[in-house]
């Protein structure tokens, strides 16, 4: 059984709109190359929002096998910058098999960049998925066994193709590697300014790194500026009875004030995050930088959640519900429902029956989305079918009494 690991790359930084950027296989001595400057329609010279619309998906369909073979750094290669997924054993390139590799975010697709690793595809992102707006970033997608032929080459005089979010762009190979063995996709994120990102913001070995299904974010949560949309990011669990003078562990330490109220509900009030809301007080709550999750104790449904997400003054609340939408699973359908409100502020109603996934029933949920002083807010609840109807109208009364805080 051969037990391997990728070479050492040199970095060939490619801008990216939701962030993409790749690095090429080779030896550590490689000279670095970039890819030359892509010809824009429109050179504002605005710099590109932090962290736009992070709605990515995974570039492949779940599945169990799928595995980080490496990440952000190692320790025989400290500046990766890019993420490498294999679908087999860890280190065992004679299991690794090819896989469907896909557009994680729309954008316009070409073939073969002049720097890259053997065949591969780079996609840049736009506002509004028009090229004559503001360029976001690239993704890249190298090392690929074949590309779809629909797309064309980068260096022919073919406009790149507008592809949606999941759609096939090519499969994983081994294409531009030392060993014909080595099948995998080598997968890497910058924005408009050459800067790479880790989608997952965690930036370290692939040891502290969730699965590439997200089904152990507990043990192995991502930072809070992640860009996939299913990677929540770290936090710290606050177990029993509440108080004012209540302390969270860990890394995270987010102020916040609880006050009991009558007939068993506890008024939250964030020092971190301008809101209130009053939820039951025998809940426990998970609190991160940038989200509260509360349920009952010792279960994971039913669930409510608030987050708040920075995003760019561009961005219109009914724009982002689409990207939203955009980003959810094909086997999730959502219905949505305008006019809505939260404390006032227009907003829109998403409701969805979700799939059995792995060991989890069938769930349902309802959620609001709205956008207030540069932040999206998104207040959900998710709970198994069986007791969805039975705890709705807790969460109808908690959502009422979520205020903006000045």
């Amino acid at each position: 059984m051969s037990k391997v690991k990728l070479p050492a790359r040199f970095a060939i930084p490619v801008g990216l709109a939701v962030a993409v950027v790749t690095v090429a296989c080779g030896s550590k001595n490689s000279e670095e190359s970039k890819l030359p400057n892509t010809p824009r329609p429109s050179e504002s010279g605005a710099p590109p929002p932090e962290n736009p619309l992070a709605v990515l998906k995974e570039p492949f369909k779940k599945d169990p096998k799928m595995q980080i073979q490496q990440a952000w750094t190692s320790d025989f290669e400290k500046e990766h910058h890019a993420i490498d997924y294999i679908k087999g054993d860890i280190d065992n390139s004679k299991t690794w098999k090819s896989f469907e590799v896909n557009a994680v975010a729309d954008g316009f697709a070409c073939a073969n960049p002049p720097s890259r690793q053997g065949n591969a595809v780079w996609m840049e992102h736009h506002i509004g998925n028009d090229l004559s707006k503001q360029l976001l970033g690239y993704t890249y997608y190298g090392h690929l066994a074949k590309i779809e032929g629909n797309i064309p080459a980068c260096e022919s005089k073919e406009k790149p193709i507008f592809e949606k979010q999941d759609t096939k762009v090519g499969d994983a190979g081994s294409t531009g590697a030392p060993d014909a063995a080595w099948i995998h996709l080598h997968f890497a994120v910058k924005d408009a300014n050459q800067n790479p990102i880790d989608p997952y913001d965690l930036k370290k070995a692939r040891d502290v790194y969730p699965n590439p299904n997200f089904s152990n974010l507990k043990e192995k949560p991502c930072g809070p500026n992640a860009l996939f949309i299913d990677c929540y990011p770290k936090g710290a669990v606050i177990a029993g009875p509440k108080s004012p003078n209540s302390q969270i562990s860990g890394k995270v330490n987010e102020k916040k004030v609880e006050s009991q109220l009558e007939k068993g509900w506890t008024r939250l009030k964030s020092l971190t995050l301008p809101y209130q809301i009053d939820y039951p007080s025998n809940w426990t709550w998970i609190q991160t930088k940038n989200s509260f999750y509360g349920n009952l104790p010792n279960h994971a449904w039913p669930m409510v959640s608030v987050d708040s997400r920075a995003v760019s003054n561009w961005i219109n609340l009914d724009d982002y519900k689409d990207a939203v939408l955009k980003a959810s699973y094909q086997d999730v359908r959502f219905t949505a429902t305008p006019n809505q409100s939260i404390d006032g502020q227009k907003a829109w109603r998403l409701d969805s029956a979700n799939p059995a996934y792995y060991d989890i029933p069938p769930t349902r949920n309802v959620g609001y989305i709205t956008i207030k002083d540069g932040k999206a807010w998104f207040i959900f609840f998710e709970a198994y079918n069986s007791e969805f109807d039975q705890n709705l109208p807790t969460f109808e009364k908690m959502l009422e009494s979520f205020k903006f805080l000045k």
